[in-house]
């Protein structure tokens, strides 16, 4: 509450006067501020709640499929607001999802969060992955594993991203470890399975290659050929009218044919040897 000043009963009017309205500037300028320190706080929490509204309305468009919108959303707000990490973290997370890794991880790396979600951690993984980065890829992974160990995505992941690194670096048998034991962990992945197949034509085996794939290939099935020209000797087919290696290349010669001219047609020629 504001008290009157006490005035000397001995002052004159004038100056009593003059002293009382020299208080009452002081005080109509100290209300003054106090009002105006007061308007600008009551400006400022209706700013933070808009944002958060927007925040939430931006995450709830993408995943309602409206990803184009959402990212334009929230990289209006992350312009505005540099440190709103949470915002730049919903960004980076749903630009993978319009297949935009490169986009997210920058966003992630300008973001400098020390310990992000997981989903976000998950996301960014993948995102460094895609982009065959598999060392920050790696280290990511290796950090889930730590943060996260009852998640059953991360031992898969680390074991992935073991196998890329050694296919990388041309340890083909490393490689085919790493992704065994990521099959064992993931038995009815396609994907994973595809990746262990490739590594297994590799390393000329084509027959194992096949075993893994639930569609036949023709660039394996050429493989496999050719391997049966290689072995014809020793070959026993289903036919014994047929002289082993002339039924090797008749095998072939059927793939070739059905091949049309499409990629399959290339393989097979580069494994035609008759």
């Amino acid at each position: 509450m504001l008290c009157s000043p006490r005035v000397d009963p001995c002052l004159t009017p004038a100056k009593r006067e003059h002293l009382g309205n020299a208080a009452r500037s002081v005080i109509s300028c100290r209300v003054g501020r106090l009002q105006v320190f007061s308007f600008l706080i009551l400006l400022a929490l209706p700013m933070t709640k808009a944002d958060g509204q927007s925040r939430e309305e931006a995450v709830r468009a993408a995943r309602e499929g409206r990803t184009d919108e959402a990212i334009r959303d929230l990289q209006s707000i992350v312009a505005s607001n540099s440190r709103n990490t949470a915002a730049a973290l919903d960004l980076a997370t749903i630009l993978t999802w319009a297949k935009r890794p490169r986009d997210a991880t920058d966003v992630f790396e300008r973001a400098a969060v020390v310990e992000p979600p997981e989903y976000v951690l998950l996301a960014m993984t993948r995102a460094y992955r895609d982009q065959q980065r598999f060392a920050l890829a790696q280290q990511l992974a290796q950090e889930g594993l730590r943060r996260f160990p009852q998640q059953n995505s991360w031992p898969l992941l680390n074991a992935l991203l073991a196998g890329d690194l050694a296919l990388a670096s041309g340890d083909h048998f490393a490689a085919l470890r790493a992704y065994a034991s990521a099959r064992e962990l993931a038995p009815e992945d396609v994907g994973i399975a595809a990746t262990v197949s490739g590594v297994l034509m590799r390393l000329n085996a084509p027959y194992g290659a096949a075993s893994l794939l639930s569609t036949p290939d023709l660039g394996i099935q050429a493989a496999e050929a050719a391997a049966m020209v290689r072995w014809g000797i020793e070959f026993v087919p289903p036919e014994p009218a047929k002289p082993p290696l002339r039924y090797a290349a008749a095998c072939a010669n059927r793939l070739l044919t059905s091949s049309g001219t499409g990629d399959g047609g290339t393989s097979i020629q580069k494994w035609q040897i008759l």
